[in-house]
């Protein structure tokens, strides 16, 4: 008799479906996997626990089997904490899991991306005297990679060879996934050519996986070799291969040769042109993104989104207004940008700015309420459909690019009955960005709530924002977070604490951190063995030491493992950069940590070596603006506009002048030593501040000279001396990280001084 159900049955459901299975499932316990096989593969977690508790209730036998097949119920469905509730299950019932349900409950927690509890499985594994396979592994390594965590991927894939585990192909994709991740195309390429060795046929993920290596890397050219390679070999090409070496051209300004690639596609897809449309974009190509966007026979909604962003990139923000509507109603045609490119708007042109003499940027603002009315009034929104949405995407793409005043201009177009939390949202952060509509965000607010939209955490957050300069404000609205039950997080307090400035901060930050406090109930650990990776611990805080070439979220991972007990993290180190870093165990004190940093309490000390001209030291207060990269990663730089406020104080401390001078470094440039305080946290401040000086860190791949350095190396001479921070006793806690012995001898070669 075969079981039915579905996904929203019931524990009373299941056991209404299975009450006349009972008695063959007491006389014959096996019996039952019938019906757990069958939920299995209906991909019914739910009901097969359900199915297993039911036995249990009746004093039927449960063997490890029974597990396995819920077990793989939650692998088929993602459902990554069931598969953990059955885990916890077998233990109570003191039925051993075998490697396959192990594998289940990784496999689990692979397509739910939890590869905090991926990791714990398989490192449990060996305790209950289980062997861990090649599928362990793969999945262990996948959901590692999924969560950008290359370096445990790649270390998992190093241990397979010391428990005699043989890769397969699907192990070697995520190894080249992970090696991809970090940019490493090299290693990506050459794990290829050890498949071919081994007898594996590299499929059309795997060179997906390299292609994207190559993408990061930079390296276009073998992107394109290894387009031409699959064909020779006949691994097919899908659209993930074309679109990838598409963006591995526009990053390097290679528009022209992407435009070539997406006419040997077959059947070009919407991602093919969004691909191109946004090589365009990066090359600052908006004119050119448009003729491929009208080049397009069919309305994808992806290309007219990268359209979109092109002229936001090239400040042709009328433009972008016009194809988010015409996105939305699927009215624009290509005779509207030809009639567009013939200076339709000619007369609000200007000779002094080619944009203008195109005809597509207009030179005053009395042309905003025709552009207004093109997008939202000529094509007659119904207001009580689907103009919200479309409404909310103009305002988050004017307030993203600092248009913070078209924005709010799109807002009226809505009547604020008609808003939701996100037009909200999007509104009062573009209140924010202005600097001086602090009132106005407090109104705005304040009509909401009249109007039963309730205001969420990021609403108050952007509210918090506007009225970062007037105190009694944020104290108000921190107050009512509390009154709406909305959990006042690290941000919002943060922003209250800058806020209050000459007031009692200390007072302020203590009352939370006697709330936390209370709930503190984990002892200090005893961190016995204490090596150089750690510094000490204090009433909810761990001082650590990051090793560089690691990511901060490895590194935690770890070193968690390693101790035994979970750790947080309120703040990152880069990749590259060594030193002192806090992490936070035990509840309430991830909270009393990330406060601290958001209200810019935390005393911040680095080490770096610049190269350039003489310097003398100073501050420097420069906007930063950071883009975050789709496929992990990011690169800052300084904007006016766009960017938040940073400030880094330095001081040189020693100095030496360079011994060599050639075409690439200016006689008289000196290498310093330089302490630097950052007041903020932006992403890669140091290195973008020191370097908008003419100052680049040495060691820098990113913001640095590179090959044409002073002293070319590839390590980053950046580290985090010391920190200090308050532990949840409210007590000072310096965390001190003396410098890494291969800088100190990058010291002693350039004979720069320092006194550890």
């Amino acid at each position: 008799m075969r079981v039915q159900l579905h996904p929203g049955s019931t524990r009373n459901d299941v056991a209404v479906a299975v009450s006349s299975l009972l008695p063959e499932w007491q006389r014959q316990p096996k019996f039952a996997m019938r019906t757990l096989k069958n939920l299995s593969q209906a991909k019914l977690p739910g009901a097969a626990w359900h199915v297993l508790q039911i036995m249990e209730e009746a004093s039927i036998e449960t063997n490890v089997f029974h597990y396995s097949a819920a077990i793989n119920a939650c692998e088929k469905a993602g459902e990554w904490m069931l598969a953990l509730a059955v885990v916890v299950g077998m233990q109570e019932k003191e039925v051993m899991p075998n490697t396959v349900t192990m594998n289940s409950a990784i496999s689990a927690c692979e397509k739910a991306e939890e590869w905090t509890w991926a990791l714990h499985f398989l490192d449990a594994m060996p305790g209950t005297s289980l062997t861990r396979d090649v599928i362990s592994y793969t999945s262990t390594m996948n959901a590692c990679a999924k969560a950008f965590l290359w370096e445990t991927a790649l270390q998992l894939f190093d241990s397979m060879s010391l428990e005699a585990v043989v890769p397969n192909t699907r192990t070697y994709n995520g190894a080249i996934s992970a090696f991809a991740q970090a940019g490493r195309w090299r290693p990506a390429l050459q794990m290829l050519d050890v498949m071919a060795s081994r007898a594996l046929k590299p499929n059309t993920f795997s060179y997906n996986a390299a292609l994207n290596a190559c993408d990061k890397g930079g390296q276009w050219q073998w992107a394109i070799h290894l387009l031409f390679y699959m064909q020779q070999h006949k691994v097919p090409l899908d659209h993930v291969s074309y679109c990838t070496a598409m963006t591995a051209l526009a990053r390097d300004g290679h528009w022209m040769e992407a435009i070539l690639l997406l006419g040997t596609m077959p059947r070009p897809t919407a991602a093919a042109f969004t691909a191109v449309i946004s090589s365009c974009e990066r090359s600052s190509q908006w004119q050119v993104a448009l003729d491929v966007l009208f080049s397009d026979g069919h309305a994808h909604l992806m290309p007219y989104n990268a359209a979109a962003s092109a002229c936001e990139k090239g400040t042709q923000w009328p433009m972008a207004l016009h194809l988010f509507a015409s996105a939305h109603t699927r009215t624009l045609r290509a005779d509207f940008w030809a009639n567009y490119r013939k200076n339709r708007l000619s007369p609000y042109e200007t000779d002094s700015n080619v944009f203008f003499r195109s005809g597509l940027l207009p030179a005053c603002p009395e042309i905003l309420a025709w552009l207004v009315s093109t997008c939202f009034v000529q094509f007659d929104f119904d207001y009580e459909t689907e103009d919200v949405g479309t409404l909310n995407s103009v305002m988050v793409a004017c307030e993203k690019g600092s248009e913070w005043e078209r924005a709010l201009t799109a807002l009226q177009l809505l009547p604020l009955e008609e808003a939701d939390v996100f037009v909200l949202t999007t509104a009062l952060s573009a209140m924010s960005r202005s600097g001086s509509l602090w009132e106005g965000a407090l109104e705005l607010l304040s009509q909401a709530r009249s109007l039963t939209i309730p205001p969420n955490a990021k609403s108050f957050g952007a509210a918090l924002s506007a009225c970062k300069e007037h105190w009694e404000a944020s104290l108000a609205l921190l107050e009512s977070m509390q009154k709406v039950e909305v959990e006042p997080g690290a941000p919002h307090i943060g922003v209250v604490a800058r806020a209050l400035k000459g007031c009692d901060v200390e007072g302020f930050l203590e009352v939370f951190r006697r709330k936390w406090a209370k709930r503190a109930k984990q002892q200090d650990p005893k961190l016995e063995g204490s090596s150089s990776t750690l510094l000490g611990v204090r009433h909810g805080v761990i001082g650590t030491n990051k090793p560089p070439d690691m990511e901060t979220e490895a590194f935690v991972a770890q070193l968690s493992r390693e101790l035994g007990f979970s750790l947080y993290t309120a703040s990152r180190l880069d990749y590259p950069t060594s030193g002192a870093l806090p992490v936070a165990f035990g509840e309430g004190s991830v909270d009393w940590l990330e406060v601290q940093f958001a209200a810019r309490s935390v005393e911040k000390e680095y080490l770096c070596v610049c190269e350039g001209p003489p310097l003398d030291s100073g501050v420097v207060e420069l906007p930063l603006f950071t883009d975050r990269y789709e496929r992990g990663g990011a690169r800052t730089v300084v904007c006016t506009k766009r960017g938040l406020p940073a400030r880094t104080d330095y001081e040189v401390i020693s100095k030496v002048t360079a011994e060599r001078s050639n075409e690439s470094n200016v006689s008289g440039n000196e290498i310093m030593l330089v302490k630097v305080k950052p007041l903020t946290g932006r992403t890669h401040q140091i290195r973008v501040h020191m370097a908008s000086l003419g100052r680049p860190i040495l060691g820098d791949m990113t913001y640095g000279q590179k090959e044409r350095s002073l002293i070319p190396m590839r390590r980053l001479f950046l580290h985090c001396k010391k920190v200090v921070v308050r532990d949840l006793a409210g007590e000072v806690f310096t965390i001190e990280a003396s410098l890494p012995k291969d800088l100190q001898q990058i010291l002693q070669s350039i004979s720069l001084c320092f006194s550890d």
